[in-house]
């Protein structure tokens, strides 16, 4: 299983890519779409900004559940099932 991501500039050049192999005790489709957003975010230089396209629904629904969602106490005490 493998995780991959691409930057790209205004005009569509290639600015970066990044491309990672993840074990495959547990596939799965999440698993490798998280792991690419982390890399992608991990890469991004400070004060930049980020499109994120994917068509994983499981990772679209985390992301306005967790990320987009003002902070809560009660988030502390969610258990961590994202990875």
């Amino acid at each position: 299983m493998t995780s991959a991501w691409i930057a790209l500039d205004d005009v569509g050049l290639v600015l970066e890519s990044s491309s990672m192999h993840l074990p495959s005790y547990f596939p799965s489709a999440l698993r490798s779409e998280i792991s690419a957003v982390l890399l992608g975010l991990n890469a991004l230089f400070r004060d930049s900004s980020i499109s994120i396209h994917t068509d994983c629904s499981q990772l679209i629904s985390l992301w306005t559940r967790f990320v987009d969602a003002p902070f809560s106490p009660k988030l502390l005490r969610e258990p961590n099932h994202l990875l």
